[in-house]
């Protein structure tokens, strides 16, 4: 189970992502630090992709699979970073219909996958917020796309949408809106990232195949001029990695994690990192939010490697 959840208004969307990966049907877990999201820079915008559901697909898991097929990246290719080849030349729709194709070419699966598409388009020189979804699974012979509902509660501009434990995670969500608006009439991005986060972990607290480490993509409007798109680790408990020294003793760093990021020319995959950084996808700058690093260090990353799929 998974439990991704956005927010949609006119201002902004943002994304939130849980990390943990049990096997089907249970609680047991398989990667407690499973990736589920992919940032892409499309020839008209920028999005996030989270899923929900199986978490391999041929081999690879299903995140890696997922930027590798939008960015027509080889399965020989190196999973760290990639540049050149093909740039990414297709809109958010024409991803989200590569996607679907390259599902439709695989038989039915034994477990379901629900894809999450959240970001901003631009149509005629106007940027409008984007929220999709792909469902895939054995009980459809037509593979569906759909947008989700609006919320119904006000403001009504707010679009909520929810995939993996998803009636949880939306009576959770809006419960805490709710909360929010008795206080104040207006829903600030930092406000959003603050109750997504907490929904997230609410339904951990009670659902054991839902994790409480959680991974936000921000994306303000385009035409706030100044405000940055962010990607941003909330770790439940602290996470550190060791920098090894060839003299002297190990440093221990507090670190965060990083999703695919996927620009026009260049993949790079998941890291951890300790510090800030901006990375440029094509002309749209992207602020990756570390912990502070240790003195006499400005910034540090490593790669992840990828978890194997389980044994049969």
């Amino acid at each position: 189970m998974t439990l991704i959840l956005t927010i949609s208004t006119p201002a902004y969307i943002i994304q939130a992502s849980d990390r943990l990966v049990t096997f089907q049907g249970t609680a047991v877990i398989h990667n407690a630090m499973a990736n589920k999201t992919v940032v892409v820079r499309a020839r008209d915008g920028l999005a996030a992709i989270s899923f929900s559901g199986i978490a391999y697909i041929d081999g690879l898991q299903t995140d890696e699979w997922i930027a590798r097929t939008i960015s027509k990246l080889s399965a020989e290719a190196g999973v760290l970073t990639a540049a050149g080849g093909r740039p990414q030349k297709r809109s958010l729709n024409q991803i989200i219909h590569a996607l679907k194709a390259a599902l439709d070419e695989r038989s039915e699966p034994k477990h379901g996958l629900h894809i999450q598409v959240a970001g901003w388009r631009i149509t005629r020189s106007q940027y409008f917020p984007f929220v999709r979804e792909l469902v895939w699974n054995r009980f459809r012979t037509t593979r569906s796309v759909s947008t989700p509902k609006p919320w119904l509660g006000p403001p009504k501009k707010i679009v909520l949408s929810a995939i993996g434990a998803e009636t949880e995670g939306l009576n959770v969500l809006s419960a805490k809106l709710d909360e929010h608006r008795k206080t104040s009439s207006k829903l600030s991005l930092a406000d959003a990232e603050r109750i997504l986060v907490e929904s997230i972990r609410e339904v951990a607290s009670t659902n054991r195949s839902v994790g409480a480490n959680v991974l936000t993509v921000s994306i303000p409007n385009p035409n706030n001029v100044g405000a940055l798109p962010k990607i941003e680790f909330f770790a439940n408990t602290e996470h550190n990695a060791l920098i090894r020294r060839a003299e002297g003793a190990d440093i221990r760093i507090q670190v965060a994690h990083t999703p695919w990021l996927v620009g026009p020319a260049s993949v790079a995959a998941p890291s951890s990192v300790s510090g800030s950084m901006t990375v440029n996808l094509a002309g749209v700058e992207v602020v990756v939010v570390g912990p502070p690093p240790p003195p006499g260090i400005l910034f540090a990353a490593g790669s992840i490697v990828p978890f194997p799929p389980p044994k049969r």
